[in-house]
C-alpha cells in the first residue's frame, strides 16, 4: 500500500512537520526513528542506523567514483577536506586489491619489454621466469621489503637517483 505525503506543495518538505502544516521539517530524530529504522528493520537490518552512517557512504562513494576530495568536502560542507578524508572516506577493498596488484605488475611485469626485478636474497640476483610462482613473488617481496628497511638499493631496482619534489608535485592539488 502506497502512501503519499499530505503536503505535497513544492516548497513542503519531504519529511514535514504535521503540527507546522508541512512548512517545517521534522526534527531529525523523527524521521529516523519512525521511518529509516522501520524500514531497515522490515529490510532485515538489525544494526543501528545514524544520520553520519548515510554521510560516510556519500564521502565514500564520491571518492570511490573519482570525485576530487574538495568537491566531496564542499557537499559534506566540511570546513576542511582534512575532515573528509580523515573521518568520512573508508578506502574500499577492491581498491586496495587493484592498489596491490598494480605494485605486483611493477614487479612481476606482464609485458616481455618491461624490465623484470628478478631478486630473491639481499643483494643477490636471481632468474625468476616472466610468470612467477607465488613462492618466487613472496620471495622477491621480501626483498623488496628488506631493501626499503635496511635503506639499501639495488640497480635493477631503480636506475635513477630519486627527487624528492617529484613526490611532492603528485600530491599538491
Amino acid at each position: 500500500m502506497a502512501r503519499t505525503s499530505q503536503y505535497q506543495e513544492p516548497e513542503d518538505w519531504v519529511f514535514a512537520s504535521p503540527r507546522m502544516k508541512g512548512k517545517t521539517p521534522l526534527t531529525p530524530q523523527m524521521p529516523m526513528r519512525n521511518h529509516i529504522r522501520k524500514a531497515a528493520l522490515e529490510a532485515g537490518i538489525t544494526k543501528r542506523i545514524h544520520w553520519h552512517g548515510f554521510r560516510y557512504n556519500v564521502a565514500t562513494w564520491l571518492i570511490a567514483n573519482g570525485e576530487d576530495v574538495k568537491v566531496a568536502q564542499e557537499v559534506l560542507r566540511h570546513a576542511s577536506p582534512l575532515t573528509t578524508l580523515q573521518f568520512y572516506v573508508v578506502a574500499s577493498e577492491k581498491k586496495k586489491r587493484d592498489a596491490l596488484e598494480r605494485i605486483e605488475d611493477m614487479i612481476f611485469p606482464h609485458d616481455e619489454n618491461q624490465p623484470f626485478i628478478p631478486l630473491q636474497e639481499p643483494g643477490t640476483p636471481v632468474e625468476v621466469p616472466l610468470y612467477a610462482s607465488d613462492q618466487e613473488k613472496r620471495q622477491a617481496l621480501e626483498y623488496v621489503e628488506s631493501m626499503m628497511l635496511s635503506g639499501k638499493t639495488h640497480e635493477a631496482v631503480s636506475s635513477q637517483p630519486h627527487d624528492p619534489e617529484d613526490d611532492q608535485e603528485q600530491y599538491l592539488m
